[in-house]
């Protein structure tokens, strides 16, 4: 925002009357960012789509509803309240400073942008999570329909928490401007932060923004992906004939079809058909000794 207009004719939160040139007041207010205004024209249709298909995707196609999703929905939700609220009034101060939405408006679209921004960064953390204990034990999973619904309630309430004294910094400034060209006066409304009031002072709530909106989860996901990535890069041994890990943990049906067996289903992830056809030839091997030592 323009904030050299109102360190320079206003005063915090405080009507003044002023005498100036309306070609003055404009020139402080108007941005004329015509080419970030067409990028948000842009930007706008294609977000809404995109997002509505993914959500509408998943909610009509139960095969779809796993976890992975789920948080993909939930980014959805986030870009989605961006797109829609956040879009528009970050476009009209791409063109002028002139706020004209209401102080609810003024205060809503900053207390969402900032929800929305830190309930992306918790939900891909979250995602690094699970994708980093699906990789190191995948027979263990801590992340369920239940758990995942669960997580993401309690991303946007820590979302809804954290950033809750933008309600309160948040506000619209108004000075009232007498043009001394015609002798008319005219209102100009600012969306600004104000710090003064507020019971916190400004560089502790920024540590605090800071610690839980990128410290905390950037050390978590660089945790989580180097656990990953240690995982990956390390030599598997070759199946053992008599022990192999991965027959202590399946059960074949008896026909040798390599599908698990019902009750195994939920817990262990499905196996690629190389894997299936290895185990395949492995208990047929075996039932083979078995017969000829008979």
């Amino acid at each position: 925002m323009n904030s050299t207009f109102f360190e320079k004719y206003g005063q915090d939160m405080v009507q003044t009357n002023l005498t100036l040139s309306e070609e003055v007041v404009q020139g402080f207010l108007r941005k004329n960012n015509f080419a970030v205004v067409g990028l948000y024209g842009v930007l706008f249709p294609v977000a809404v789509i995109a997002n509505v298909l993914l959500i509408v995707t998943v909610v009509r196609d139960r095969f779809m509803q796993n976890v992975t999703n789920y948080f993909l929905v939930n980014l959805s939700v986030a870009d989605l309240l961006v797109a829609v609220i956040c879009m528009p009034t970050a476009a009209w101060r791409a063109y002028t400073d002139d706020f004209r939405f209401g102080e609810f408006t003024c205060k809503i679209s900053v207390y969402l942008q900032c929800i929305a921004v830190a309930s992306s960064i918790f939900t891909i953390t979250a995602m690094a999570v699970d994708r980093s204990t699906a990789i190191i034990r995948p027979f263990f999973r801590c992340f369920n329909k239940t758990t995942t619904i669960l997580v993401i309630m309690f991303l946007w309430t820590a979302s809804l928490i954290l950033f809750s004294p933008n309600l309160w910094i948040a506000s619209l400034s108004i000075i009232s401007v007498q043009y001394s060209s015609h002798n008319s006066t005219s209102e100009v409304a600012m969306c600004r932060m104000d710090w003064a009031d507020f019971p916190v002072p400004r560089h502790v709530i920024g540590i605090i923004w800071f610690t839980f909106m990128f410290a905390v989860p950037g050390f978590i996901m660089t945790i989580a992906y180097a656990m990953m990535g240690k995982t990956l890069c390390t030599p598997i041994p070759q199946f053992d004939n008599t022990e192999s890990a991965c027959i202590q943990q399946l059960a074949l049906d008896s026909s040798g079809s390599g599908f698990l067996v019902p009750s195994l289903r939920k817990s262990v992830p499905l196996l690629n058909q190389h894997t299936i056809n290895r185990l395949r030839r492995q208990s047929s091997s075996q039932k083979t000794t078995k017969t000829c030592a008979v």
